[in-house]
Formats: C-alpha cells, structure tokens, sequence
C-alpha cells in the first residue's frame, strides 16, 4: 500500500508542472496598418478605410495539449475612419475593438523555451465612429462618415512566436491579420454608391504573459 501511495505522489509531482503552466494571461503592444475597402459610383471609385495607428490588447489562453492551445483575445485599435480619392483625403477620429478567440498549433512541445505557431478564429470587431456629425463633408458623393458603433464578423489568421523566460513568464512575438466587411454603418454612401470589399488589419506586437 506504501508502494501505491509513493507511485501517486510522484505521479501527482510529475503533472504539476504541466498543470501550472496549463493557463496563460499576458498584454499585448504594437502598431496596426489598414487596407481599404472601395466604394463605387458613377463619379468614379474611393477608397474607404481607417488610418494606421497603435495597437493594444489582452488576452487569456489555455494549453491543455502538447501542441495544441486556444486564447481569448480583447484587441484595441486607435484609427479613425477615412475616404480618399483623386488625391483629396477626409479623416475623421475613431477606433475600434476587437474580441475573437484563436486556435493555436504550436510547432514544438510544451517545455521548449522557444516555441513558434500558427492561429486562425473567429470574433466580432466593433467598429467607433466620430462623437458628432459633421454637416459638410468632402467626399459626400460616395460616402459621408457617420457616428456611432457598428459591428461586424471578424476571421482571424496570423502566427507568432513565444519565448520563455522563467517558469512561469514567457516574451511573445506575433502577428495577427484581420479582416472584417467594411462597416456601412459608419460609411453611408448614398443612392447609386455601393461598398466593395473588406478591411484588413495587420497588427504585429511585442508583449509579455504570465503561464499559471
């Protein structure tokens, strides 16, 4: 009986590790350049889309298998929406949030300090608009920029890699590619002008996360 309680303890002993270090919260810093979707009439085509700026976030993640882990991911994105076209540019503030969840395949085991993967999911972005309206806007032919929210899918893809420093706290490196439909609610093009295509985020960042 003595022997069975030894065998448990050290078996128990071995699995500790693995369950400490089964969770993952951490934050998340760096910069998002954006692509624009199009808006088309018969005066011609602009483009429409949001300015490049900071990126930030948070996220919580689990690592329940050797390759295999998922993260919940909150991604801020400082950048108003804008239209351009024949050369006139019309901005206006804004930002927009993010939320998705992540499947990530790692590309080595759990206790490597260096560990690359690859992620893919699914969320929601939520699209801010500017605080008040603005009566007289440049590009009114294709599209005037409205306040408010506005929310749409997100599709998620990217990788990155991880780096462990300490037991329990490891360096991230990664890169996450966004895209999501372009938001009418926030460009409302009048009769005769249609939206065409998506925006598209691409957001690397540096960060650090804490492994419990």
């Amino acid at each position: 009986m003595r022997s069975i309680y030894i065998a448990a303890a050290a078996l128990a002993a071995s699995c500790c590790p693995v369950l400490a270090q089964q969770w993952e919260v951490g934050a998340l810093g760096g910069y998002s350049w954006a692509h624009d979707a199009s808006i088309r009439n018969n005066y011609g085509s602009a483009d429409a889309g949001f300015k490049s700026g900071f990126a930030g976030g948070v996220i919580f993640g689990e690592n329940p298998y050797e390759y295999i882990g998922g993260e919940l991911r909150w991604m801020f994105l400082n950048g108003g929406p804008q239209l351009s076209s024949g050369g006139n540019l019309y901005s206006q503030s804004g930002f927009a949030n993010l939320i998705h969840y992540d499947l990530l395949v790692h590309l080595t085991r759990k206790e490597e300090k260096v560990r690359p993967y690859l992620a893919g999911g699914a969320g929601i972005k939520v699209y801010t608009g500017p605080d008040r309206f603005a009566i007289n806007q440049p590009l009114n032919a294709f599209a005037v920029i409205a306040t408010g929210n506005h929310v749409e899918a997100l599709i998620s893809a990217g990788g990155g890699v991880k780096y462990k420093v300490h037991k329990g706290v490891q360096l991230r490196l990664d890169f996450r590619a966004y895209m999501s439909p372009c938001p009418s609610g926030i460009f409302r093009t009048p009769y005769g002008s249609s939206i065409h295509g998506w925006t598209f985020d691409f957001v690397p960042t540096v960060g650090v996360a804490y492994l419990f």
